[in-house]
């Protein structure tokens, strides 16, 4: 493990989820535009992963995690990262998915300019591939990227920047949540994708169902098989987080039971 440094270890949880730690990931190339700062991720430990499971945020797709943050509430209360740790609870799922939180250093905003500009950024992409080689080797399991809202941006970014750079698909599949409406498949996408919406999508501002649909309907119709789309209801506001591009419908609020399940469900089928 030549190009990682693990910061802190702690946090114990319950028997069902053994515990969670903060892991340094640094860059796997260098260049002009790819800066040398490493990537701070967090991971909830599952007893019997069988695979792992990156998940890369939305909006500015930083929250600045610093190495102490072993024990923050964010990772601890915040309601989405409980509904993404369920994927590694044997009483709410299957529990057999490591789940890897991705924090980029720098926010990834460009004045009034969301998408794609920042989602593309190399050293944004580097870092994704950094992230995906590094867990790769580490744990030896299948590992899936999950993005939600402009982090799905990056997750198809992602695609396009491999296919560009002539390097092979190192991902087995992509879980494709609440995209940013301005994502992209590569046409010849066709590893698992699982599109997920919600029926009552309060970030209409910058997504629309209707778009993510039609990537859906364009990836089956160019031969990938195993692409699904799952929409879940129910659910309400978040009280605490009343923007509705920051909770809520739009972050699966009351919903996450019936959402985490499915993407267990997807993992389980197409992880073998």
């Amino acid at each position: 493990m030549t190009f990682i440094n693990k910061i802190a270890m702690g946090l114990l949880f319950t028997s069902i989820s053994s515990f969670a730690e903060i892991i340094s990931v640094n860059q796997i190339a260098d260049g002009i535009s790819i800066s040398s700062a490493p990537t701070l991720t967090y991971v909830y430990h599952s007893n019997n992963p069988a695979r792992t499971l990156i998940f890369i945020p939305g909006g500015d797709g930083s929250v600045g995690v610093k190495p102490e943050w072993d024990n923050s509430r964010y990772f601890r209360e915040y309601s989405f990262n409980l509904f993404l740790k369920r994927l590694s609870e044997s009483d709410k799922t299957s529990g057999s998915t490591d789940v890897v939180i991705f924090d980029n250093p720098t926010k990834l905003n460009q004045g009034s300019s969301i998408y794609p500009y920042p989602r593309g950024w190399t050293d944004h992409l580097v870092r994704i591939h950094s992230a995906v080689d590094y867990y790769t080797k580490l744990y030896k399991k299948p590992v899936w990227l999950m993005g939600h809202s402009n982090g799905a941006a990056s997750v198809t970014e992602y695609l396009k920047w491999l296919e560009k750079e002539k390097k092979p698909v190192n991902v087995k599949g992509i879980i494709f949540s609440s995209g940013a409406d301005g994502s992209t498949f590569p046409i010849a996408t066709k590893i698992p994708v699982l599109f997920l919406s919600h029926e009552k999508e309060g970030c209409t501002k910058y997504i629309n169902e209707s778009y993510s649909r039609s990537l859906f309907e364009k990836l089956k119709t160019g031969g990938n098989a195993s692409t699904e789309y799952f929409t879940a209801s129910g659910g309400s506001p978040d009280p605490m987080y009343p923007n509705p591009c920051s909770g809520g419908y739009h972050m699966y609020f009351g919903s996450e039971e019936q959402v985490s399940k499915a993407i267990d469900s997807f993992l389980l089928r197409y992880s073998e």
